[in-house]
This record gives structure tokens, C-alpha cells and sequence, in this order.
């Protein structure tokens, strides 16, 4: 590689290669014992990997891990969304007659992350050449049996080509996606190890979300026995990208695609794509969002102003060396906005633990407008323990903007991952899922709005500004959030008001019965048409209007043109002024 750039793919493949070395983020484990002998955990050899990466790389591994996840999915229904339907659930990949598993592992895995290596000899190139045609990596039998005396594993660009191919082909078939990023209004299915491995503020972000999760469920030796941090689904919701064109470039860069559009894009998308590339710290992706110049003083600055809005944390303070960045990345100085969405405490709903307490932020403030604003958010938590980000912008000062309030949120309550209150905002110990909370909690679950409308007429979402909460609008977005209690419909509000509750609270229904909830949205799918119903006949009477009166306000103003040809000045001046007028 000496003399030339490395390649997007090869600098991908690079970030994999140190995480999987570091067991970040990895849910797979290769072991073998010598002569592939049962129970030998002595001698037994245990490496960490990536099932994304392995699967890229082998066609027979991807076929492994998809059967594992599929199953796994079957019988514990671990999401219901479409996009994380095989996310990768941790996997064992125990490999038997190998006469010497300690060294021919690491060269195997090292092939399956496009690496390179020292020549492989004797019996260990006779177990990786078994090992390289079994998987069936690309050219396995030139690499696998070598040159006379060995040949070194070659692990170039062409590897690395074939493997981000791979993880490419994954993506699009949301296959092993264990993380969702929304922007726009769209959601895309994406790899938390290659988002780690591409970006420094992703992996912070990802490996301190994990952290929290992985001490809620508090397993002893990593989740469910596999080393270091292993990857968990998760969902990265960009609220300050409004172009979801501008993150499927971003992601399409980050999965090391070469051949990018063919033309600049459009200056929206690239204003989110400038912001992305600065905040993700993707400098290629940054010069084709400035068409390939050179960065000057005042884009910079103008970078530099962007670069809070993205939902991106700082590295976890008193962190292990390993995971921390290198020190150019390290200390790089932390935003507001940085600082507080990391203080942003978070529960998921199978958490066993109670819900945070307090906030991690112990100073108020120092901003007098800030903290004006917070002791009105103060105020809303106290009157209602649970909000949606829209819904409280409503609630607050119309001065207030979405990351002002992503930066005090913080200081009052913490947010529910997924589950009947998933998104929403709630007050510091108060627990939705506590018997004695639920028939307030009931009123504040979050109902899940799939609109059909975008589906039937191929209609794309509309971004009109802060969405509605209370659905006196037809949705913009193909999928949209809102909170029963703020839902303005007297037959939802009966519903609600006169449903049972459940002996137990349930992750998909909350508190109440699942009929319910799909009899609610049935009935906002009606509404949904019948809005947009009202809108198109107000729009079509007013072109109606327009067009009569035009037609009449034409006819008049002839006929007075007549007359002021015969009257003199006085009524043609007349006629003037009716034109003008008229309609």
C-alpha cells in the first residue's frame, strides 16, 4: 500500500480489522480445539468477530448466520421491525478437524477481513486452504494452496473491494442490520460495527449506548458470553438532517461505494451532507460535498457552526484506553449539545432495573435564556411525566428550537428506547411500567402512525416544519409518533377512557389491550383521508371561485371598456380601476 492511498474500501476494512482485534462490537465467535476434540477449553482457540463481516465475506457463513438470526427471531420475536427482522443474535462458529487451530484462525479470520499475514506452511496451510474452499472465498484455491514454500496471505484492495461488495449487498437487503438511522422522515437499516469503524464520533456514540444498555442487563462476562463489548439493536435518530438523499450518501460512503452520484447534489442535500461529513468526521465525503475543492476559511467556520446539530456523543469519561479514539480525535473539543445528548440517560423496556433517577449534569445552566426555558420544561414534566419532542415544543415558548431542547432535556428526565413509550421523554423516576402508574400511563403511550396514504399514492413525506401532534393535520411523514393523550378525537378518547386495563404491561400494548390500539389506529387511517379529503375540496372550490370570477370580472370589464370608449376619459378610467379590482 506503500506509495498510493488506501481506498474507501481498504480504510473500512482497516477500522473492522482494529475493533474486531479490540472484541468491539463483535457478536460471533470462531473456536476450535486441536483435532477439533470436544470440551478441550484448554487448548481451545476463541476468536471475536463481526457476523456482518463474516457473512460479506462467505456466502455458506452468511447462510449460518441468517438460519441463526431468523430463528432466534422466530422463537423470541425480538423486534418487529422490518428492518432489524435478522438483526444478528451472538453465535458460536465451532470448527473441527483443524490440526492447529491457534495458528490457522487467526490467519482465516484475518483472510475474512481482507488482511494481510506471514506465509502459511505445513499443516496450517492445509487447514486454510480446507477452511478458504469451504467458505468459498474468492480465490481460495490460489491463496489457500499457495506458492512453493508458502505464500503470504495477500489481503490487498481487491480483498477489501470484494468484502465492502459484501456489506453493501447486506445493507440493501437489510440482512445482520443491528442499527436503524432515521432522517427525514426515512429509516435506513445499516451495521453498527462498520458505522464504528468508518466514524470516531459514531463509534463514541455507539459504544456508550451499549455501555448503558450492557449495565442494565447487567451480564456477568458480556452479553451472553461473547468478549467486550458486544453489539446490541439500536436506533440513530438525525433530527437536525431533514435529507434523507443526504444520509443514503452518507451511508453509501461509509459502506465504501467508489462510484458516487453522477452530479453534484441538490444544495438542501448538500447542506446535510457538508454537516454530516463534518460532525461523522468523513473528510472524503466532505470534498464531494463541496464538489471536490478544497475547503476554505469561511466553510469551515460554517462547519463548525452545523456540527451540533447531529446526535453524536463524547467519549465516555474514565473510559477504557481501548475504546477511546486517537488523541487528535480525543480532544477535540466537546459541544453543548454533544455534552448533553451523552448526559442523556436512556431505559429500554426489558430493563429489570429501575428507571434513572437524577440527572449526570450537575451544573445549571450558565445561560439566563437556557434556563428560562428549563424551568418552563420544568413546569411540563411536573403537570404531565411523559412527552414526545413535538408535543413539548408546543408546550414551551415558541423561541424555543429543537436543539435547545435536546440540550436541557437532559437536566429533567431521560427516554425510553423502545417499548409502549418508545421516543418519549420521561420525568426522572417515574416508572410507566409500575402498576400503580397505569392508568395515567396508559394516556401517554406512544402509538406508532403508519400512514396508507404515502403507500397507495406513492407520495413522498412533506417537510412542512415541526409535525402535528395531534392529528388536527394528516400526517407529512410515512411514519409518525403520537402520544394518545394529545390525539384530538372524541371516539379515540372514549376508547382509551373506557378500556381495561391489563393485569400486566405488556412491551408491545402497554397497559392496554392490543385491539385497542389497532381499532385507534383504524381510526386515524380514516381521519388521515378525511383531512386530506377536506384539504383537496377547500383547494379545488377556491380554484373554482378563482376561475368564475375571473371569467365574470373579464366580461365586465369589456363591456365598460365599450363604454368608455364611447363616455370619454371618466369611463375608461372606471373600467381601469374594475379590472384592477375585480374578482
Amino acid at each position: 500500500m506503500e506509495g498510493r492511498t488506501p481506498s474507501a474500501a481498504e480504510t473500512l476494512l482497516a477500522g473492522l480489522r482494529e475493533l474486531q482485534s479490540k472484541g468491539l462490537l463483535c457478536d460471533a465467535v470462531l473456536a476450535g480445539a486441536p483435532g477439533g476434540k470436544a470440551g478441550a477449553a484448554a487448548d481451545e482457540t476463541r476468536l471475536p468477530a463481526h457476523q456482518a463481516v463474516l457473512a460479506a465475506a462467505s456466502a455458506p457463513l452468511r447462510d449460518f448466520f441468517l438460519d441463526g438470526a431468523c430463528n432466534a427471531a422466530a422463537v423470541e420475536k425480538a423486534s418487529d421491525d422490518p428492518l432489524l427482522a435478522s438483526a444478528p443474535q451472538p453465535q458460536e462458529v465451532r470448527l473441527s478437524g483443524l490440526s492447529q487451530p491457534s495458528d490457522v484462525l487467526p490467519k482465516a479470520l484475518s483472510r475474512l477481513y481482507a488482511g494481510g499475514g506471514a506465509a502459511a506452511e505445513g499443516a496450517c496451510k492445509e487447514d486454510l486452504a480446507k477452511l478458504s474452499t469451504a467458505w468459498k472465498l474468492p480465490g481460495a484455491a490460489r491463496k489457500g494452496a499457495g506458492a512453493a514454500g508458502g505464500a503470504a496471505i495477500s489481503g490487498g484492495a481487491a480483498d477489501a473491494e470484494s468484502v465492502c461488495a459484501g456489506l453493501r449487498q447486506l445493507r440493501v437487503k437489510n440482512q445482520l442490520c443491528d442499527v436503524v438511522v432515521l432522517a427525514g422522515g426515512r429509516r435506513f437499516g445499516a451495521h453498527q460495527a462498520v458505522l464504528a469503524a468508518a466514524s470516531a464520533p459514531l463509534r463514541r456514540y455507539i459504544v456508550d449506548k451499549l455501555r448503558e444498555l450492557t449495565s442494565q442487563v447487567d451480564s456477568k462476562g458480556g452479553l451472553q458470553g461473547m468478549p467486550g463489548l458486544a453489539a446490541q439493536p439500536l436506533e440513530l435518530d438525525l433530527q437536525s438532517i431533514s435529507s434523507p438523499e443526504a444520509l443514503d450518501l452518507a451511508l453509501r460512503h461509509i459502506y465504501g461505494e467508489a462510484a458516487g452520484p453522477t452530479k453534484q447534489p441538490a444544495e438542501a442535500v448538500a447542506q446535510d451532507l457538508r454537516q454530516l461529513a463534518s460532525s461523522l468526521e468523513l473528510p472524503r465525503l466532505k470534498a464531494f460535498a463541496v464538489g471536490g475543492q478544497a475547503d476554505d476559511e469561511p466553510e469551515k467556520e460554517e462547519d463548525q457552526e452545523e456540527e451540533p446539530e447531529l446526535p453524536t456523543t463524547a467519549t465516555q469519561e474514565g473510559a477504557a484506553e481501548e475504546d477511546t479514539p486517537p488523541p487528535s480525535q480525543a480532544e477535540k473539543p466537546i459541544t453543548d449539545l454533544e455534552r448533553a445528548l451523552y448526559a442523556m440517560r436512556s431505559c429500554r423496556f426489558a430493563s429489570t432495573g429501575d428507571v434513572p433517577e437524577a440527572p449526570t449534569i450537575d451544573e445549571e445552566p450558565a445561560d439566563k435564556a437556557d434556563a428560562k426555558i428549563l424551568a418552563k420544561l420544568r413546569e411540563a414534566f411536573f403537570e404531565r411525566p411523559a412527552w414526545l419532542d413535538q408535543a413539548l415544543l408546543k408546550r414551551l415558548p415558541g423561541s424555543t428550537d429543537e436543539a435547545q431542547l435536546l440540550r436541557l432535556l437532559p437536566y429533567v428526565a431521560y427516554q425510553w428506547q423502545d417499548g409502549p413509550w418508545s421516543k418519549a421523554y420521561s420525568r426522572y423516576g417515574w416508572d410507566p411500567r409500575e402498576e400503580e402508574e397505569a392508568e395515567e400511563a396508559k394516556t401517554l403511550q406512544v402509538l406508532q402512525f403508519r400512514d396508507p396514504h404515502f403507500r397507495k399514492n406513492d407520495a413522498e413525506a412533506a417537510d412542512t416544519g415541526p409535525a402535528d401532534c395531534s392529528f388536527r393535520k394528516p400526517p407529512t411523514q410515512k411514519t409518525q409518533l403520537y402520544q394518545l393523550v394529545d390525539i384530538q378525537d372524541d371516539y379515540i378518547t372514549s376508547l382509551i377512557d373506557e378500556a381495561e386495563l391489563l393485569d400486566c404491561v405488556d412491551k408491545k400494548s402497554g397497559w392496554l389491550p392490543q385491539f385497542v390500539l389497532e381499532v385507534a389506529g383504524d381510526r386515524l387511517k380514516v381521519k388521515s383521508q378525511q383531512l386530506r379529503e377536506k384539504i383537496a375540496l377547500r383547494a379545488s372550490s377556491a380554484a373554482s371561485s378563482t376561475g368564475r370570477g375571473g371569467k365574470a370580472s373579464g366580461r365586465g370589464a369589456k363591456r365598460r371598456s365599450f363604454a368608455g370608449k364611447s363616455g370619454g376619459r371618466g369611463a375608461g378610467n372606471k373600467a381601469k380601476r374594475t379590472r384592477v379590482g375585480g374578482g
